[in-house]
């Protein structure tokens, strides 16, 4: 299992490693948003709470202490990778003078007084001191999602015999994760790796120079295009038309590629064979569909978004009427996922590209 903890995103994967040192695909990649910067942002909301908007907002935004302000982040980042629950009381934090300043000029009294009537918060001269219940508070919603996560994974049944979890990125630096990961899966060989946070960069240069170290991938979601097809018993009233030829049809079908968590090797592909819903039909539409279902039966099912932009395949060809047909291939396996379309057998081959940041 490799489990990437980044500054934006925890993401966690599971390959195995095949006796030619290729890896395979045993789980597809997933995650969320609390990565490294969430907890960040729980302290500064912290902060908020404790020295109020209003200043903090100041202190973040006026170019005056716009220098401050980042060192301040740093600050935050340099202990938090650092600190460890056991044996440690407090994490200290260096503010500056300024800062000092700033709060005794609005909230006329020291941050020292005013840290007198905060639980777990206490100031002496430049250091900020918390209390290690109140950094375990700010770290838990990470920690059990983390842990979570990687539980989903191993309740998996097809998962069997996992014997190492690797961390990497910058966030796996952090002793409080790294410690409870640890004690929850003890069983297992837990592996950090030197400079964890430059893991992934690495891993990406190994792979642009060696691609076929990815012996296989498995699919993050079922993967179809929109297409029109004849009316068969049990479709939805609702999506039933005639075509000009008076023939009913059933519309947004899902018509699928691939199945959410289907292996695939590199390079592979996946044919859709598609025919004209009119003999003089010239062209035909395509929209490629995504879904984490794995039989979707409409595109407009809830659970489906498109992918990219429609594009058309031509079909001018009008010999054949209704038996004329259309090949639409993906090819997958890469890190892109490549669609075309080819009226069969000679017709213009239309390319897209997927793509993959799309809401």
């Amino acid at each position: 299992m490799v489990l990437d903890l980044g500054g934006g995103t925890i993401d966690v994967v599971v390959k195995e490693v095949r006796e030619d040192r290729t890896l395979r695909e045993l789980h597809h990649a997933f995650g969320n948003g609390l990565g490294g910067e969430s907890v960040n942002k729980r302290f500064i909301e912290y902060f908020e709470n404790a020295f109020g908007i209003k200043l903090m907002t100041e202190f973040r935004t006026n170019n005056a202490y716009r220098g401050l302000w980042l060192d301040f982040e740093t600050e935050i980042e340099k202990q938090k990778r650092n600190f460890a629950s056991g044996g440690i009381e407090q994490l200290k934090l260096n503010i500056s003078s300024k800062f000092l300043e700033l709060f005794e000029n609005s909230c006329g009294k020291s941050l020292s007084d005013h840290c007198t009537s905060i639980e777990h918060l206490s100031s002496r001269r430049d250091k900020l001191n918390m209390h290690k219940d109140l950094i375990v508070e700010l770290f838990q919603p990470s920690i059990d999602s983390i842990i979570q996560f990687m539980r989903d994974v191993f309740d998996k049944k097809h998962l069997v015999g996992v014997s190492d979890i690797i961390m990497v990125g910058g966030f796996s630096q952090c002793k409080l994760i790294t410690d409870k990961v640890k004690e929850t899966f003890r069983g297992l060989n837990i592996v950090i790796p030197h400079d964890a946070d430059l893991a992934v960069l690495k891993g990406a240069v190994i792979y642009r120079h060696w691609p076929e170290v990815i012996y296989s991938r498995r699919a993050p979601f079922s993967l179809g295009a929109r297409f029109n097809r004849i009316w068969l018993d049990g479709d939805d009233i609702s999506k039933q038309f005639r075509n000009t030829d008076g023939e009913k049809m059933c519309m947004d079908f899902f018509s699928k590629f691939v199945t959410i968590d289907e292996e695939f090797a590199s390079k592979d592909k996946a044919t859709l064979e598609v025919y004209p819903i009119c003999a003089d039909t010239t062209v035909m539409p395509v929209e490629i569909f995504k879904s984490d279902e794995e039989n979707p039966r409409y595109t407009t099912d809830l659970s489906c978004k498109s992918m990219g932009n429609p594009f058309n395949v031509d079909m001018s060809d009008l010999r054949g009427g209704m038996e004329r047909k259309v090949h639409v291939t993906l090819t997958m396996g890469s890190t892109e996922i490549r669609v075309e379309g080819q009226q069969i057998p000679n017709g213009e081959v239309k390319k897209i590209q997927l793509n993959l940041l799309k809401d």
